[in-house]
């Protein structure tokens, strides 16, 4: 299966779209090597230039989240990245105890 590079999801993120039969059709897939010409490994050239690009991609992607998730475990005071949502909805549900104390004081 060959995969495409897409454009960037509402969140940001690179979406991906599997493609079932290779770029150049059913035939190239009952191919072998020997039988594949210089436009052939030109094109495999490309996809696996295509494809870095994309990792690159995702490796920055992934870095600048992960500063993310270190910056918000270090608002929250935790060292455990499992326990985020857990302490994050433990805050929530604080906000909204407060506000409810306040709105039945006044």
């Amino acid at each position: 299966m060959h995969i495409q590079s897409g454009a960037r999801n509402d969140k940001g993120l690179i979406a991906f779209t599997p493609i079932t039969t290779l770029p150049h059709g059913d035939e190239a897939a009952t191919s072998t090597l020997t039988d594949l010409g210089p436009s052939h490994f030109a094109a495999l050239r490309a996809n696996i230039v295509q494809l870095e690009g994309d990792v690159e991609q995702l490796r920055a992607e992934r870095n600048r989240l992960a500063e993310r998730q270190a910056r918000i475990m270090e608002l929250l005071g935790t060292s455990q990245p499992e326990r985020l949502l857990h302490d994050i909805r433990n805050i929530l549900n604080e906000r909204q105890l407060l506000r409810t104390l306040m709105e039945t004081e006044s």
